[in-house]
């Protein structure tokens, strides 16, 4: 079966994961988000490279 391999340790990385993304989401949400980087660079992906972090 594929979960065989799966322990609780994975379990708990992954419930760890999800809470952290929830309270930030949550933070976010109440207090808003600013980006550290007006005009942030680019990578070679296209991806923007800045820091996201709570209006507080």
């Amino acid at each position: 079966m594929a979960l065989d391999n799966f322990s609780l340790t994975h379990l708990d990385k992954f419930v760890n994961d999800a809470l952290c993304l929830a309270i930030a989401e949550r933070q976010g949400l109440e207090y808003g988000f600013v980006t550290i980087a007006d005009d942030p660079f680019k990578d070679s992906t296209g991806l923007n490279m800045h820091i996201v972090a709570f209006n507080k």
